[in-house]
């Protein structure tokens, strides 16, 4: 019993962690797409209108200039995003697995298996 828990308590904190960890991945798994969703939206709408006013398309083409530079400086953090997400789900697996070893040694209703 370790911290006078008893292993049944074991599984469920292991796993309320996995199922955290499932959570937060997907979270990390979405967040590039959620962010850049818009920026690309923007983009393509920018980049298939057509003036023929020189102010306005010098005005549009500075736009579409910064949106392609916000999406290209999100590159990295995107990465992140989803190497975190990547890590967490495999936490979640590896955690999960953990809990039902646990429980079928611990547990005498498996005793027989």
């Amino acid at each position: 019993m370790l911290l006078g828990l008893t292993p049944a308590a074991w599984v469920i904190i292991m796993v309320a962690v996995a199922t955290y960890c499932a959570l937060a991945s997907s979270y990390y798994l979405a967040r590039p797409g959620l962010r850049t969703a818009p920026l690309q939206a923007a983009l393509l709408q920018l980049q298939g209108a057509t003036t023929n006013d020189p102010q306005i398309r010098a005005m549009r083409d500075r736009a579409i200039v910064d949106l392609e530079q916000r999406l290209r400086a999100g590159v990295r953090q995107d990465d992140r995003s989803n190497w975190t997400g990547r890590f967490l789900l495999v936490l979640s697996v590896v955690i999960f697995s953990a809990a039902v070893v646990l429980q079928l040694v611990t547990d005498p209703a498996f005793r027989g298996l």
